[in-house]
């Protein structure tokens, strides 16, 4: 009896207001809902404001590494020519030389360098974003925004000076080009998506499977959609531009390129753990294991990897079922438009065409790997961009824990290569490194101290090998030795900027040689006496 009479207080006190509570709840929840998808591009355009101001710092907060340095120092020439000639040099095509050629004419801080990466990345998560919300709705397309936005893999490309920025700017622009052209039968839009797809092409050579994978995809919306003649005959006329800029490319650079040292390099030296050899490994447990290294390099984390790869995978599998959009079709070619360019980059390694690893090299599939991985987290739930909106907002915490991370290879992040150590660095140089005295460096300090210096400074002793190591200085000093009559018992420095945990030259040289040594992060100066009977090195 009075167990009941307290269960009618409590009923009639606690509870009697409540689902009137929640009903108000809801309908606030549906106001916003309803507001964030009608004005979805204010949001998408201040999640790309947040994400671009986190990039900015980036780019200013480190000095060049040597990579970027070759970059730049092709596109120092004295005409547009003599760049687009100095391009061939490089396993890539012209495009980023040519841009870089007119934005030096601007300026050559590290800002003005990695702006045409930062400006193609930025348009990349535009153009994706807005491709998104076609196919999936708001909801998923500001999830897709806030993964590329916030990514460790997509903030490389944003923040180094790389051919990746533009490639990525050229696959979104095509992305959502053609989506517009194939909604409405357009063939001026369709025109728009294939002048970023030839971008893309003379970006990057990756841009060969996004080509391979718009061909198949075209095909087959085309298709579905009973498209009209005249739409059919300008999508044959811009196959057909793709060709011949290909063609342009096999002729001028890619038959030589394959056919010299760069590739066999690739190949068989620094990028060959992202193609197929054989041996032990089966052919399945080398893509099983490079897929979860995409996925990995994606979202900077080890677990994380794992939780992208599953539900890129739910996502393949639901578009093949369900409607992309709640009140929407099935949409199967899109299960097909997610999954081709992972398929023609698994068949780019094992025929040793291009790489496929988890670094910067897969940098083409992030758009549609953001955009597997988002679909099926906001296809079921109710308020979608609202939900979307609010796990955007741990985006920068994410970017900033990510890119410290031991996951992430340190190239770009002020921790490893920050810009008030290369300035102390060449402080250094001017006040204590007599000019006419010469500075022993390897390749890789030789590029960085070409953008920071110029002709200026110390005369360079530059040697072919990217980097010193304990087995080959001496020898290259010997070739030194014979070229420019340095003479044993002579005082020389030695400088080597030791990017990518290469290790100081306190570790390389001698001990018993070593007169006085300076450390500035990962840059290293050491005076030395030349030793008398060196080892034999390579003449020049």
């Amino acid at each position: 009896m009075i167990k009941h009479f307290i269960h009618r207080i409590i009923q009639n006190r606690v509870f009697k207001g409540v689902p009137a509570e929640l009903d108000k709840v809801q309908k606030q929840l549906d106001s916003v809902e309803t507001w964030l998808v009608r004005n979805a591009v204010i949001l998408a355009l201040a999640i790309i404001a947040v994400g671009l101001g986190f990039r900015v710092y980036y780019a200013v907060a480190c000095y060049l590494n040597p990579d970027e340095a070759i970059h730049v120092g092709l596109a120092q020439a004295e005409g547009l020519k003599q760049a687009y000639l100095k391009s061939h040099t490089q396993a890539h095509p012209p495009l980023l030389t040519l841009v870089l050629y007119f934005f030096l004419k601007f300026g050559s801080s590290e800002f003005m360098v990695r702006l045409p990466s930062l400006l193609g990345s930025t348009l990349a998560a535009w153009f994706g974003f807005q491709w998104a919300r076609r196919v999936f709705g708001a909801g998923a397309a500001i999830g897709m925004l806030g993964l590329i936005t916030f990514s460790p893999a997509m903030a490389f490309t944003a923040i180094e000076v790389r051919q990746y920025g533009l490639l990525l700017m050229g696959i979104g622009g095509v992305l959502y080009g053609l989506e517009r052209a194939f909604e409405e039968q357009s063939w001026k839009w369709m025109g728009f998506g294939y002048a970023f797809l030839y971008l893309a092409i003379l970006s990057n050579y990756s841009a060969l499977l996004i080509t391979g994978t718009v061909s198949c995809y075209g095909i087959l919306r085309l298709y579905q959609l009973g498209a009209k003649r005249r739409i059919w005959i300008a999508w044959v006329g811009y196959q057909a531009g793709a060709a011949l800029l290909y063609i342009f490319l096999y002729v001028t650079h890619i038959r030589y390129m394959r056919s010299g040292w760069m590739q066999k390099f690739a190949v068989n030296d620094y990028l060959k753990n992202g193609y197929f050899h054989g041996g032990d490994q089966s052919l399945l447990e080398f893509f099983g294991s490079r897929l979860f290294h995409l996925f990995r390099y994606m979202t900077g984390n080890y677990y994380a990897g794992y939780i992208a790869m599953a539900l890129f995978a739910g996502g393949v599998i639901i578009l093949l079922f369900i409607p992309a959009k709640r009140e929407g079709i099935v949409r199967r070619d899109l299960s097909l438009l997610l999954v081709m360019p992972i398929i023609f980059g698994c068949v780019g390694a094992l025929l040793h065409i291009l790489p496929f690893i988890g670094t910067r090299h897969i940098s083409y599939l992030l758009l549609f790997l953001a955009a597997g991985i988002s679909y099926p987290v906001f296809r079921w739930v109710k308020h979608k961009t609202l939900t979307a909106a609010i796990i955007c907002l741990f985006g920068p915490a994410w970017l900033m824990w990510s890119m410290a991370g031991p996951e992430v290879i340190p190239n770009n992040i002020p921790e490893m290569l920050p810009r008030e150590q290369m300035t102390r660095a060449l402080e250094f140089l001017s006040a204590e490194v007599p000019m006419d005295q010469p500075l022993f460096v390897d390749l890789q300090t030789s590029l960085e101290l070409q953008y920071y210096l110029g002709k200026k400074g110390p005369k360079r002793l530059k040697v072919k090998p990217w980097s010193f190591n304990r087995k080959n200085f001496l020898p290259l000093l010997r070739g030194a030795e014979d070229k420019n009559g340095i003479k044993p018992g002579q005082r020389l420095w030695a400088m080597s900027t030791g990017w990518y945990k290469l290790p100081s030259l306190t570790k390389v040289i001698p001990e018993s040689l070593q007169v006085r040594d300076v450390q500035f992060g990962q840059i290293s100066l050491v005076l030395f006496t030349v030793p008398a009977g060196l080892p034999e090195g390579k003449k020049k």
